[in-house]
């Protein structure tokens, strides 16, 4: 999405005034302009696909450039695909004096044998003609004549045997002056607010628009795509578009792209030029533009949608999955490593039914790695397999999605993000814990520094939560688990991260030495940088390790190896993220059970929205427009291992509006999108339409 301007252009002729979108902070650089005034735009300032108010007519007519050298100005239909004007209403209006040239007489009825038990039978009275709004144009779309209805054996015959009179007829009541009446003229209508002030005043926005004929996608792209732009600036300027059923239920820190679920069952995805998972259909730009994507296929209801740093995955209502984007390690699991532009349902699962797709989590990784998890606990796997993180027995890479034999009634897994130093841990449905892949730092806690191609069965039982962190390389790899309060932890320390008391790796699980909480809901954590923050069951948050950028909420910037109990603001939290940055920068985000969002840390591009780009070292309110409660958030991140110098967070409310904040340029939304004199990030959070 872009920033609207409006501003003299003096390279034009006349009395014209340019409106654009701007993408950066120069104005020269735009995306789309468009012109009003009696003269046509200089050529020296017009691009094919651009807009110009002819106002030397009245009404003002809308003209495209089609063709440049000379500058070739093309009329704008405005009749159909959503749009209403005066023209194409006289046209189609059905009024009393077309009524008239119809010679709709009592005579004619007779003719056609419209009787009153016939008309009670259909319905066809005038009430309902005027709710169907039948016009002579649709009439002769259906094609409904006297020979037509000769044809389905209305003749006189029939007629008779049905009693049809003249007193009938006018019992009936169907007259001129009836029609009269029946409000299908062009004052009734502007009571069904379809007028011409209405239409001018963007009433029909670019959410009711849809695309026609070939073209997917619609209204609203940048004049470079090869389809035409069809809505009026002032549609995109108002806000409009879809409205959002649900943010994506997983994504890989550093995905660079974002991905949306439309309340139409659609997915539309936004991303920078070096994204790899927006899809790249031929003939129109990806880069930037909001893009739908398409299915090779016809898939259930989607239920949730997932995005690792390449790749895209769907799960529909019947646990199918359907995948697309970059497939350089097979992650697609279809069997190759051929990148699919259409998302391609997964062959290989379609016999079980997926309940939830695995991908990895906080940390530094740009090789992808992907797990699914089916309704009886099996596990199947895909993707990068440097090390064993997939479990499978061997370091080979997987192309089709396969069976991990060694994980059976799996209640919940997890996958560490650390590219080919990836590690998992899994619960089973009795509490069991089981552990694979990397463990350079003793991070599987089975007492060695050796790495596991294969699941392998930990200590700790009666586990109910996991908790993994990873960086590039395998730095810094770490793990939490806890049974009910009683919280244990292994791997690298050397910020405190453990909780122990200490800074000393651990290759075997050990427990915390202090914690006051309740029951812990989940782990989340920095990685590399050596901080985490839990959630317990009363929605309490609990912190420890790094806290350079005041990252665990505390009220200061000092380090902890032991759990210390958050200060809250009044409310609790019902979902935490915490986002990394570069060297002791990390941030955290929850959404509070009030509605309201609440973050920390570091915030060098204003995501977390107050205004500015200083840090905070407690919980605070983030400043956002409307007072709709918030429903989901997620962050997003477009260079991996930038974190929150470069992390973007998006924020759904409970009326499907999307909004965001930080550097959502990063993720393929125009930097200057609300206003030329905002620096690197947005500072509050802005609304992103999704068109």
């Amino acid at each position: 999405m872009a920033q609207t301007f409006t501003a003299t252009d003096t390279g034009a002729a006349g009395d014209t005034v340019k409106t654009g979108i701007v993408n950066n902070d120069a104005k020269a650089s735009t995306l789309q302009s468009n012109w009003s005034g009696a003269t046509a735009p200089s050529d020296t300032v017009t691009v094919i696909g651009q807009f110009w108010v002819d106002t030397s007519t009245s009404p003002p007519v809308i003209k495209t450039l089609e063709s440049k050298s000379p500058d070739v100005w093309k009329v704008v239909p405005t009749q159909g695909d959503g749009q209403v004007n005066a023209a194409t209403l006289e046209a189609d209006a059905v009024e009393t004096a077309k009524i008239l040239d119809l010679n709709v007489t009592t005579a004619k009825l007779a003719l056609l044998a419209v009787d009153t038990a016939q008309l009670a039978a259909d319905a066809v009275e005038t009430a309902k003609i005027a709710d169907l709004n039948v016009t002579t144009g649709k009439l002769a779309l259906l094609a409904v004549d006297t020979a037509q209805l000769a044809a389905s054996a209305v003749e006189a015959a029939k007629i008779a045997s049905n009693a049809v009179t003249t007193d009938k007829i006018n019992a009936a009541a169907v007259t001129e002056a009836k029609l009269g009446t029946a409000s299908v003229t062009v004052n009734k209508l502007g009571t069904d607010a379809i007028e011409t002030a209405k239409v001018k005043d963007n009433q029909i926005t670019a959410a009711k628009l849809k695309a026609t004929g070939s073209d997917p996608f619609v209204y609203g792209k940048r004049s470079t795509d090869s389809v035409p732009t069809e809505v009026p600036l002032t549609a995109i300027q108002g806000g409009a578009g879809r409205i959002i059923a649900a943010l994506p239920t997983k994504m890989s820190l550093g995905c660079q792209a974002m991905a949306v679920l439309t309340n139409d069952n659609e997915i539309w995805m936004i991303g920078g030029t070096t994204s790899f998972a927006v899809p790249k259909y031929t003939g129109r730009s990806y880069a930037y533009n909001w893009t739908q994507v398409l299915f090779n296929g016809t898939p259930g209801t989607i239920v949730d949608i997932y995005l690792t740093h390449r790749s895209g995955f769907a799960v529909d209502d019947a646990g199918d999955v359907w995948s697309w984007g970059d497939n350089t390690y097979g992650q697609l699991g279809h069997g190759n490593t051929t990148r699919r532009e259409f998302a391609t349902q997964i062959s290989a699962l379609s016999s079980v039914n997926i309940a939830d797709v695995i991908v990895p989590e906080a940390g530094y990784g740009t090789e992808d790695s992907v797990m699914f998890l089916t309704d009886t606990g099996a596990v199947y796997a895909s993707g990068s397999n440097a090390l064993g993180q997939l479990g499978v027995g061997s370091t080979t890479q997987q192309d089709t999605a396969v069976l991990v034999s060694g994980l059976t009634s799996i209640a919940s897994l997890k996958l560490s993000n650390s590219g080919a130093y990836a590690h998992g841990l899994a619960i089973d449905t009795s509490g069991n814990l089981e552990g694979w892949g990397y463990n350079g730092h003793g991070q599987l806690g089975d007492g060695t520094t050796t790495q596991r191609t294969s699941p392998v069965t930990l200590t700790p039982t009666s586990v109910d939560a996991i908790g993994v962190g990873s960086f590039n390389g395998g730095t810094g790899s770490h793990s939490y688990v806890a049974d009910g309060t009683s919280i244990k932890a292994c791997g690298y320390n050397v910020h405190g991260q453990l909780a122990i008391n200490n800074t000393t790796q651990q290759t075997s699980w050990t427990a915390s030495t202090v914690y006051a909480g309740a029951a812990v809901a989940e782990f989340q954590t920095l990685g590399a940088y050596g901080a985490c923050i839990l959630r317990d069951t009363s929605g309490n948050l609990y912190s420890v390790g790094r806290n350079g950028s005041g990252q665990l909420g505390l009220g200061d910037t000092s380090n902890r190896d032991e759990w210390a109990a958050v200060t809250m603001p009044s409310t609790t939290a019902t979902k935490h993220r915490m986002f990394a940055g570069n060297g002791d920068s990390g941030a955290c985000v929850f959404l509070g059970a009030d509605g309201e969002l609440y973050g920390t840390g570091a915030n060098s591009t204003g995501i977390l929205c107050q205004g500015n780009t200083s840090n905070l070292s407690s919980f605070t309110a983030l400043k956002r427009p409307g007072s709709v409660a918030v429903s989901d958030f997620v962050i997003a991140e477009s260079d991996i291992g930038l974190g929150s110098n470069q992390a973007a967070m998006f924020m759904l409310d409970a009326d499907g509006k999307l909004f965001a904040s930080g550097n959502i340029a990063s993720v393929g939304i125009g930097n200057q999108m609300y206003g030329e004199d905002t620096p690197s990030g947005h500072q509050v959070m802005v609304r992103v339409p999704v068109l």
